[in-house]
């Protein structure tokens, strides 16, 4: 994913000092394009926002890339990891 910055004179912020939405935009694209790192399956484990990927460094359960795909489950911010 290419991450590009709002045009330079946009305003980061508004009057009321609020994040605009090129930048609430860019903001959250560099959030996703975050990649997640640790040992063994995150599901259970590790938060993640949904499109995020968790790489497992140590491979032991066969399966080395993980995509969030459900925001929650139960309420279990936690869970809605699958193998990809």
């Amino acid at each position: 994913m290419i991450l590009l910055l709002p045009p330079f004179n946009t305003p980061l912020v508004d009057k009321s000092f609020i994040l605009t939405e090129p930048y609430r935009i860019f903001f959250n694209n560099l959030l996703l394009s975050t990649i997640i790192q640790g040992t063994g399956s995150p599901e259970g484990v590790v938060e993640g926002f949904v499109g995020q990927t968790y790489i497992d460094l140590d491979g032991e359960q066969w399966y080395i890339r993980w995509i969030k795909r459900d925001a929650a489950i139960d309420g279990d911010r936690t869970r809605g990891w699958f193998a990809g």
